[in-house]
Order: structure tokens, then sequence, then C-alpha cells
């Protein structure tokens, strides 16, 4: 539970003692949720937040204290909604421009440890967090494969340790849905 910082710190706790340290964090916990502000309850929204955004503050936090020595990356599944809005979907639009922020700095305050920070911001991808949407109102045989993602992130990991890809934003081919 990526909004539970005690099973966060047991997570860490585990890595560190199998693997001595982490080099790649990958962030990529979230939830959805395509209804209209108006109509989103509080908890509902929490929810979305506690997953999205919490959860990347404390998946970070817990990870940090075993990065390695000589620095590493951290990847932010940030989406597309962090950068613009998207009509019924108020907690996850919100969410996604709170993670885009914390990956900015985090970038900036993880630079002096060699941390390089990336945010992606992949456009429709078909995963399951489109399960829930009714399949009339989204063409899935138009969204993104999950491999296309990872093959930009492995690019942003194989840079040259003396950059950082800040951030990677990609659509599908066919453009927004």
């Amino acid at each position: 539970d990526v909004g539970e910082p005690a099973s966060l710190a047991a997570a860490a706790l585990s890595v560190g003692e199998r693997f001595g340290h982490i080099d790649v964090l990958v962030v990529n916990a979230g939830i959805a949720l395509f209804r209209s502000v108006e109509k989103t309850s509080p908890e509902e929204w929490n929810e979305v937040l506690r997953t999205n955004l919490t959860g990347a503050f404390l998946t970070v936090r817990a990870a940090l204290p075993i990065f390695a020595a000589d620095g590493g990356d951290i990847f932010t599944m940030v989406s597309v909604a962090g950068r613009r809005p998207f009509p019924e979907n108020g907690a996850y639009c919100a969410s996604k421009h709170g993670l885009l922020g914390l990956s900015d700095v985090l970038r900036g305050e993880l630079r002096p440890r060699r941390i390089r920070v990336t945010a992606l911001l992949p456009g429709a991808t078909d995963t399951p967090l489109w399960d829930a949407v009714d399949a009339g109102r989204v063409n899935r045989s138009r969204m993104m494969r999950p491999g296309a993602v990872a093959e930009m992130l492995v690019a942003a990991l194989l840079a040259d340790r003396t950059s950082t890809v800040e951030w990677i934003q990609m659509q599908p081919a066919g453009g927004s849905l």
C-alpha cells in the first residue's frame, strides 16, 4: 500500500537487505477516477490523491536512504494529465499536476546526490487503468502499448550520467483520445 508509510518502510528494508542499495526507482502506482469534480466525493478525491501523489512522496521518501552512494535514477509516472486538463478527471489531473511539481522539486534536491529524476508523461496507454471505463468511451486500439513507455524510460536511463532527461512526453501516434 503506497499510502501506508510502514508498508513502504518494510519494502525498502527488504530491498536494502537483499540488494544492498537501490539504483533505479520507478514510481508507478496510480488510480484514476473518471468523474466530474461536482460528482466526486471527498473520499474519492482523497483516495486518488493518497495513491497518486502522497503515495509517490512516501515511496521516494522510503527509498532515498538506501539509494546507491554514487547516485541513481528516479522515474515518476506522471501522465499528460500533469500538464493539461481533462474534463471528468479532476482528482486524477490534480494528483498528476502535483506529481509533476514533486518531480521538479526532487530533481533540484537530489542533484547533489547524483540522483536524476525523470518525469514520464505518457498519453493514453493501454493498461488496466482503463478497465473501469465504458468501452464505448475510449478506443483502446488507438492507445500506446506499455512497452513503448518502457522504451522511453530505458532511453533516459541510458543517457550519459553527465545529463538528465527531465521529462518525456509521449502521445499515441494517432493523437490524443
